[in-house]
């Protein structure tokens, strides 16, 4: 049985949501075990079909997530399309909370 790790269960979520996730080490490099990987990137594509572009996350030294995205993402979003964007961030803060706190860069 695979571990659970907080990198797992955030690979998870973003599956769940059909995002095709990449799963990098810290150098960049492929890594096929999201339960190591430390760099998380999937392109936001909403429901309706909308591409917003790429979003990053990486775990940091200091046990957090930092959250990388274009301006495309949040600011520029049609209403359902930004709704599925905040539910995503609400639910990835919530399933790492116990973890790792997540901020926003």
């Amino acid at each position: 049985m695979a571990d659970l790790t907080p990198a797992k269960r955030l690979f998870d979520l973003l599956v769940t949501r059909d995002f095709e996730v990449e799963t990098l080490d810290s150098s960049g490099k492929a890594n096929p075990d999201p339960s190591d990987a430390e760099i998380f990137s999937f392109d936001f594509t909403t429901s309706s079909g909308n591409n917003y572009g790429t979003v990053v996350i990486m775990y940091g030294d200091d046990n957090s997530l930092d959250l990388y995205t274009s301006d495309n993402v949040g600011r520029t979003m049609e209403g359902p399309d930004k709704e599925e964007w905040f539910n995503l961030d609400r639910k990835s803060t919530r399933l790492n909370s116990s973890h790792i706190p997540l901020s926003r860069m």
